[in-house]
């Protein structure tokens, strides 16, 4: 409840933002995803709440050693290559300031989502390979895999404003 209240005050202030220094064109932009954001963030959040009533349950059930060691497993294989995610999240905002947030976008959608749900589409199907850990290797695997990518789009972009801007 209380992330729906924070999303909430987000697209709010967004909005006033928005439609103050930016325009009508840009509020009205705003307004039509509104819906498709709320959708978003409340997926994600029902899913958070699912994987704490398996957690809850597992507890439940006096298995707190299976749940710490599940957790550690988890915070050991994420937690420490999370520098990834916020340096991809650094050259999606690059790209962004230069004006290519469209290309971002996908290669942000195909190398995170993309990438993974080949993963567990390949990898994960093999007996061998059937636990939560190579799930949790996914993560650091796509996102560098997807900050690599960035980099050189990055480059690309650049060169490509630099070109038009030395034509004009």
């Amino acid at each position: 409840m209380c992330s729906s209240m924070l999303q909430m005050l987000f697209s709010a202030a967004d909005i006033v933002v928005v439609g103050r220094f930016a325009g009508d064109n840009s509020l009205a932009a705003v307004g039509s995803n509104a819906f498709l954001i709320g959708f978003v963030t409340n997926l994600f959040l029902s899913l958070s709440i699912g994987a704490n009533v398996l957690v809850a349950r597992f507890y439940g059930a006096k298995r707190e050693k299976e749940v710490i060691a599940a957790g550690m497993v988890r915070l050991k294989m994420i937690a420490a290559p999370y520098a990834l995610c916020g340096m991809m999240d650094v050259m999606v905002g690059a790209l962004r300031g230069i004006g290519y947030s469209i290309m971002q976008m996908l290669v942000s959608l195909f190398g995170v989502c993309g990438l993974r749900m080949f993963w567990i589409a390949t990898v994960f199907q093999m007996p061998e390979y059937h636990s939560a850990r190579v799930i949790y290797l996914s993560y650091p695997i796509t996102w560098l895999i997807t900050f690599v990518i960035q980099i050189f789009c990055f480059v690309w972009a650049k060169r490509r404003v630099v070109i038009n801007n030395t034509k004009k």
